[in-house]
């Protein structure tokens, strides 16, 4: 998809099927739709990738299946590529302070979870890049400490990541 000027139609597509179906089968299109957000970078235009955002929103607002939700957490991942395009998510969902969340757990978590198909996997995630990272470590601890397993799992896994990158803005917090 990188060598593809045109990929618009194809996560329009992709976004309509995901709306359209049950959570099994949308949870494996919008897995489609975040490689093909990843691999396309920036040929995906504007109004691909505010229609990929608010589905995420909507997404928070819903109650689904979690492979659904993982599925949704990749797409936002890929979109972390773009820090303005999130940005609200994270400052309305990602944060210390915010609802607890299954979705909000695994989007933390695929961010800072290394992709096996990057192929640039160093420079500062989204969270850095953005000046929110202790904040964020913030809701994944809260999260890690969150009764039900869906919502504490993927929690601990993200504060783990966290803990083991050594980065300054965490410094005292664990």
């Amino acid at each position: 998809m990188k060598n593809q000027p045109r990929v618009d139609p194809v996560v329009t597509e992709l976004l309509t099927g995901a709306k359209s179906n049950e959570d099994a089968i949308a949870a494996s299109l919008l897995l489609a739709l975040a490689r093909v957000v990843r691999s396309a970078g920036s040929n995906v235009g504007e109004k691909a990738r505010e229609a990929c955002a608010e589905l995420i929103i909507e997404t928070f607002k819903e109650q689904r299946e979690e492979p659904y939700y993982r599925s949704v957490a990749a797409l936002f991942a890929a979109l972390s590529a773009f820090p303005d395009v999130v940005k609200p998510i994270i400052s309305s969902y990602l944060v210390a302070g915010t609802p607890p969340s299954v979705l909000s757990s695994h989007c933390i978590l695929a961010v800072l979870s290394p992709d096996e198909d990057a192929e640039e996997t160093d420079g500062p995630n989204v969270f850095q890049q953005l000046g929110v990272l202790r904040a964020v470590a913030q809701k994944a601890l809260e999260s890690a400490a969150n009764e039900k397993p869906s919502i504490s799992r993927p929690a601990r896994e993200a504060r783990d990541l966290l803990k083991a990158s050594g980065d300054d803005a965490l410094q005292g917090l664990f």
